[in-house]
């Protein structure tokens, strides 16, 4: 992990050579609709000859070589026809290089803002934020590499100055520009891949709070103000707490549900040795694929400045999964949810089976592409007079209702709820 000095301004990609880290979440996420309870979730059609069977989707080449994807069960979102479309995922990373086939064409990328680069969009200044951005979000049939989790998501980066000593230039002016442009460019999600070397301390709790604080109060109150939810690399450190950039809401319970930190599993599903835990960060934690610094392998693929591609590892590429996985939620059910609710159902569908039942380790769990886009728990029909009617199995044959009734009744639409409301 490329360390920033505490309390030094400057931060450091979490990554050695190609990887990453960053962080953020505590304090469990309630929904915050200020609306009714008879929100009705739909999924949208498919669009007209699309593949509908997951193993169809499984079974080509960029998603088996980009292994994750089958680890957080991608494939059948895709089958559903979800692919991030109309969606556009916002990054603060190094910068992209919009030219690559993973990004060329297509109004691919709405925003490649390099206003902050002093050396120009060279390609040792630019590959960290391009492989990032394609883990979430690259092309499909573009490249032969891979393709990102939502692959039909539009791309907007926003890039920080990376240093000779691979330090970022970064602070609350440069943090709160880049947020808003994000959002102006139409992001729903932002994605930071980047973090303080330091990990946050339970027991300075205070004085880790007050020092965010005192450095970071309009990116603090624009974060609080906006509906844009933002992921955080969790670090490389190998620590039992993430990275004092990732603890966003356990510092400021305001931005629970609003922030979320991601750990980083290795190709055998555990956590990455140098990967930090959740720990105090748990209710707003997941784990994600990203890979190991120290068992290097082609577990996460990016692409690279060029044309090409390379393996890389860390908690860097474990947050841009979450990130996509987002995009794919956010083109599935659009505004029926605001962004706490997002957060919520994706919190509370993640694998928690076996390891991942270790909060301290896994927060939240696995995150579940699957498992997000299903109905959780019971489902019930809303009343008139408040509560909900179960939904079952029972149906009623066309001979036991008038005709009358039966052509009434299929012509009425009704709004099923489950237990995330």
């Amino acid at each position: 992990m490329l360390l920033a000095g505490w309390p030094a301004l400057v931060l450091a990609l979490a990554a050695c050579g190609g990887g990453g880290g960053g962080g953020g979440g505590d304090e469990a996420s309630a929904p915050d609709t200020g609306r009714t309870s008879t929100t009705e979730l739909v999924l949208p059609p498919a669009a007209a000859g699309w593949e509908t069977d997951p193993a169809v989707w499984s079974a080509h080449s960029e998603y088996r070589n980009q292994k994750g994807l089958l680890t957080i069960n991608a494939a059948a979102g895709y089958a559903r026809g979800i692919s991030g479309r109309g969606v556009t995922l916002g990054f603060v990373d190094t910068g992209l290089d919009d030219t690559h086939p993973e990004f060329a064409g297509g109004g691919k990328v709405v925003l490649n803002d390099r206003s902050g680069l002093r050396g120009g969009a060279t390609s040792r200044q630019i590959r960290h934020g391009t492989g990032v951005a394609s883990v979430a979000a690259a092309h499909r049939e573009s490249g032969t590499g891979m393709h990102g989790v939502a692959f039909n998501s539009k791309v907007a980066m926003w890039s920080l100055y990376l240093d000779s000593q691979n330090y970022l230039d970064i602070d609350d002016h440069i943090l709160s520009r880049a947020l808003s442009a994000l959002e102006g460019s139409g992001a729903r999600v932002v994605n930071h891949s980047w973090g303080y070397g330091t990990v946050f301390q339970p027991n300075l709790l205070a004085t880790q709070r007050s020092y965010m604080e005192t450095h970071f109060p309009r990116s603090l109150k624009y974060m609080h103000d906006s509906n844009v939810i933002q992921v955080w690399s969790a670090g490389n450190a190998g620590a039992d707490e993430v990275s004092i950039t990732s603890a966003w809401p356990v510092l400021f319970p305001d931005l629970a549900g609003k922030s979320i930190a991601v750990v980083a599993l290795d190709k055998d599903g555990v956590i990455g040795i140098d990967s930090n835990h959740c720990g105090a960060m748990a209710e707003n934690c997941l784990a994600a694929p990203g890979g190991s610094h120290t068992r290097f392998s082609s577990y996460t693929i990016v692409a690279s400045p060029g044309t090409g591609y390379r393996t890389t590892r860390g908690t860097s590429f474990a947050a841009p999964y979450v990130t996509g996985v987002l995009g794919l939620m956010l083109e599935a059910f659009g505004d029926q949810l605001s962004s706490r609710e997002y957060v919520a159902r994706l919190l509370a569908t993640a694998n928690k089976e076996g390891i991942y039942a270790d909060r301290a380790i896994y927060g939240k769990g696995l995150v579940d592409v699957a498992a997000a886009l299903d109905p959780s728990g019971a489902l019930g029909v809303p009343l008139p007079r408040g509560g909900l009617a179960e939904v079952n199995a029972a149906r009623i044959g066309g001979d036991m209702l008038p005709e009358e009734l039966l052509d009434k009744l299929s012509r009425e639409r009704v709004i099923v709820l489950d237990s995330l409301g």
